[in-house]
């Protein structure tokens, strides 16, 4: 049959050999002229930086059909662009009636489509569980994060390859940091499971290192907040958000 080319809205292509490239070009394509926005104008972000859109806000859309059609599909796209998650979840919070604000606010996202339109990286998905503080989130966080270093640390040690120096861990939140190397916290969240706790253990046996990471430089506020342009462009290159066209042309 061939090499894969397309499916399911996933384009496949191969820049180098032995490489994949998988994007949803030709998807988003076919959103933009669904919406009737293929010679839209594009814009530099998905959303406004420090907006906060109201279920109220607006008159309620006389057929909500093509705003429920396009944010669903706007959902299987974020697969391979996760810069427009947090977007596509705040529009998404509006399926039940929403108003010409609401769709406002969705033609931002596609006009950021638009000028993306061949860019692509990894998925990400929402946290599982919902915590009682932020606190608690980024701990919860580096908890997980420290269990899959510690796999990934076992497999290389079964191929016998040792880290010279301890994985470092880079968290926002100073209170969570607290946690991770300092007992005299535990009592405040002795409410967390203590399968969590395994992560002050291994920054205490120096099998990884947490330091603190300026909010600034901090990746995963594309997956939590509007941003202004300038910080979000930075934040997606640092995710490795790649075009396509650029890779193909060598």
């Amino acid at each position: 049959m061939g090499k894969l080319t397309y499916f399911l809205g996933l384009q496949a292509s191969y820049p180098t050999p032995g490489a994949i490239f998988v994007n949803q070009t030709k998807y988003a394509r076919d959103l933009l002229h669904k919406a009737g926005m293929t010679i839209c104008k594009p814009c530099p972000t998905p959303c406004k930086p420090h907006t906060q859109v109201l279920s109220t806000d607006g008159e309620p859309l006389k057929d909500p059909t093509l705003y429920r059609n396009i944010v669903g599909a706007l959902q299987y796209l974020t697969f391979t662009r996760p810069d427009i998650a947090y977007s596509v979840n705040t529009v998404c919070q509006y399926m039940t009636n929403p108003t010409e604000v609401h769709f406002h606010t969705v033609k931002r996202i596609l006009r950021y489509i638009q000028g993306t339109l061949t860019y692509v990286s990894w998925q990400s998905k929402r946290q599982g569980s919902v915590s009682r503080s932020s606190t608690e989130a980024e701990y919860r966080a580096l908890a997980h994060t420290a269990a899959d270093l510690a796999w990934i640390r076992q497999v290389l040690a079964d191929l016998h390859m040792c880290l010279p120096t301890p994985p470092i861990l880079y968290c926002d939140n100073l209170s969570a940091l607290a946690f991770s190397s300092n007992p005299v916290f535990h009592s405040r969240i002795k409410h967390m499971d203590t399968d969590f706790h395994f992560m002050r253990e291994r920054v205490q046996r120096k099998d990884l290192e947490v330091q603190y990471v300026p909010t600034e430089e901090q990746l995963a506020d594309v997956f939590t907040k509007g941003l202004h342009s300038p910080i979000f462009l930075k934040h997606c290159t640092n995710l490795r958000l790649r075009n396509s066209v650029e890779l193909e042309g060598g």
